[in-house]
């Protein structure tokens, strides 16, 4: 890994979208004490310049991101309400509300990603429950509930990557247990599990990624260590065996709900939130590069991851309330509990 630049232009946060748009590198949103609705761009991960201050969009995190039909999408979230809004933008300056209310419930933490031409929307948090409903939309604005009990457990803080023509749904927070089981599915219906203890830790609020032949995990939070982490990991048989890549201790600090994408052959690690409640604003990549003539992948989520946080588990929501072959990785779902003052807190209860 090579640190490309300690801080960005951007200010430090996570829980933050990104995506890989027009040969550039986008994040989205996030939090950092307080809720985001502000748009960066970046050609190199090094240089950045904030696209917007304001997007249509409201402030929020936990939401997710995904390029289709050469638009980046914005898909629900958490900014005080739980979120089911759908919002569409050409160039990242100018937003259109696709629909104020999706078919699926208002929810973050959750995972989006393109399959077969479709944004699909998977599991996440409600505010009351952790979900594995699976939703799909041609348009963003008519959505189908393709199954409301996928095989997987309900979860929040997973990551979801395309890969091998099957979308995979890979660790997450439970409720009262962290994950790291994989699942595979070729339609969003069916549901196979590929392991249901992959070789990397019970973790949420990671990233994953896919380029060529390979998929992988990265950082997160997790029960067994009771610490962020800073791992990678590698598989390339479908998620069924996993190598570790990084020792714990080496390259980005330990962190979780940052975001991960595959971009010019480089996977870049970006943000997220460290010991301390640091918000960090760092970005570090790493050549990915495979081959000529293998195809080439990419992260879906959020994650995001992608996005999680850890309560010693993700508390889910505020306490003042009644935390990739698809073009980019979904928002980092990632999960956490909340300040006396109603703004998450960033980290797992009995965490320092």
């Amino acid at each position: 890994w090579t640190q490309i630049t300690s801080a960005a232009g951007r200010s430090g946060r996570y829980r933050m979208a990104c995506v890989v748009y027009n040969n550039n590198i986008f994040v989205l949103g996030g939090y950092r004490g307080y809720y985001l609705n502000d748009v960066w761009s970046s050609s190199d991960g090094v240089s950045w310049i904030q696209v917007t201050g304001g997007a249509g969009w409201s402030g929020r995190f936990g939401h997710t991101s995904v390029v289709y039909n050469n638009k980046i999408f914005v898909l629900g979230g958490y900014g005080g309400p739980y979120l089911n809004d759908v919002w569409s933008s050409s160039d990242g300056v100018s937003w259109i509300q696709v629909t104020g209310a999706a078919g699926w419930s208002g929810r973050r933490d959750h995972t989006s990603v393109v399959y077969n031409n479709k944004i699909f929307v998977l599991g996440g948090y409600s505010g009351s429950y952790y979900l594995n409903d699976v939703w799909v939309s041609s348009d963003g604005v008519s959505w189908i509930q393709v199954t409301g009990a996928a095989g997987w457990s309900g979860r929040r803080g997973h990551t979801s990557v395309v890969y091998n023509n099957k979308i995979f749904v890979l660790g997450g927070y439970g409720g009262s247990y962290y994950l790291n089981d994989v699942w595979s599915s070729s339609d969003g219906v069916s549901w196979s599990q590929v392991t249901g203890a992959a070789g990397w830790s019970d973790r949420a609020g990671h990233v994953s990624a896919v380029y060529g032949s390979t998929m992988y995990v990265l950082g997160g939070f997790g029960s067994g260590s009771g610490a962020y982490l800073n791992d990678a990991w590698s598989s390339s048989d479908g998620g069924v065996s996993w190598s570790e890549m990084v020792q714990s201790g080496s390259s980005w600090s330990a962190r979780w709900s940052m975001s991960c994408v595959v971009h010019d052959a480089n996977m870049y690690v970006m943000g997220g939130k460290g010991s301390g409640n640091s918000y960090l604003n760092d970005v570090w990549s790493m050549s990915v590069a495979v081959p000529t003539g293998q195809p080439t992948g990419q992260p879906t989520g959020q994650s995001t991851s992608h996005p999680t946080s850890p309560t010693g588990q993700p508390s889910g929501q505020p306490t003042s309330q009644p935390t990739c072959p698809i073009n980019q990785p979904s928002g980092q779902s990632t999960c956490h509990p909340t300040s006396p003052t109603g703004q998450p807190s960033g980290q797992p209860t009995g965490q320092p």
